[in-house]
């Protein structure tokens, strides 16, 4: 007498479709990974972050984005970059006019890579006291939201992206906040590539002995490789984010110089970002 059967769950019961549609949707998310990482190389850097948007509306929805490149300095948030996706550009910058947001954008930086709804930041009740809810988010239709920040504490630099719905909306549920949060540090590994891929070369995106640095005309480091913060600290050992070393900054365009410890080499630039090329000696 075989039993082996005996656990199997019939097709029409509700645990088995459930199970069904949570393997399906994992297979997506992961394509959907897949194609991020694809879209680094691919995608003009000019229309990746609105591509990434339109790529996660495919497995969540939302009305509207943003999508922040920062440092911090002198323990002061400075948005670098700002990109708004389905909202008018200068939006953010009404909001940064609100004490309340750096506190709100700090709280969220405590745990770096989380994704975040505003229950989670703070009580449900407590969110909605704030000056910058009653008179932005609330005014301008953002009544729910998700937020996600990477923090680099070594460099000082952060991105930070929220989605959010408004109020004739449904609230972000569990599934869709861990969605994004499975989906968000792949978003900002396929951009910092992206990057790479642009000002730098196809070659060097994906060679390890190649160090790769991206910094704007101030000297403040927008992007860099893992491998990139040793080899500073072997030429610098006091050097500390969120600006370059002064001798890099001061590179001509096209230009090269070797340390003791690296050579570098300014690979492209243009008037926005420089790309520079670091090697150990």
């Amino acid at each position: 007498h075989n039993n082996s059967n005996r656990f199997i769950p019939s097709l029409n019961s509700e645990m088995y479709c459930l199970f069904l549609r949570k393997g399906k949707m994992d297979k997506v998310i992961s394509d959907l990974i897949l194609d991020l990482h694809r879209g680094s190389t691919s995608v003009p850097l000019s229309e990746f972050k609105r591509w990434a948007f339109e790529q996660i509306q495919t497995v969540l929805s939302f009305d509207s984005a943003v999508w922040v490149n920062g440092h911090v300095q002198n323990k002061k948030m400075v948005s670098d970059d700002v990109y708004s996706y389905n909202q008018p550009e200068e939006l953010y910058e009404l909001r940064e006019q609100y004490e309340e947001y750096s506190m709100l954008l700090n709280r969220m930086m405590v745990e770096s890579g989380i994704t975040l709804t505003r229950e989670m930041v703070l009580p449900h009740g407590n969110f909605r006291d704030l000056k910058i809810y009653k008179e932005y988010f609330s005014k301008y239709d953002m009544e729910f939201a998700l937020s996600t920040v990477k923090y680099r504490r070594q460099t000082g630099l952060y991105s930070y992206v929220a989605l959010y719905r408004a109020a004739n909306g449904q609230v972000f549920n569990e599934e869709e906040r861990r969605k994004k949060e499975a989906l968000l540090l792949h978003v900002f590994e396929s951009y910092k590539y992206c990057l790479f891929h642009h000002y730098i070369g196809k070659k060097c995106v994906d060679a390890r002995e190649i160090g790769k640095l991206i910094i704007d005309r101030n000297g403040v480091i927008r992007e860099m490789c893992d491998e990139v913060m040793s080899q500073l600290h072997a030429q610098w050992p006091s050097w500390s984010g969120p600006y370059a070393p002064r001798e890099l900054i001061e590179l001509p365009s096209n230009g090269k110089i070797r340390f003791e410890k690296l050579y570098a080499r300014v690979h492209s630039s243009d008037e926005q970002l420089i790309g520079i090329e670091i090697y150990p000696m």
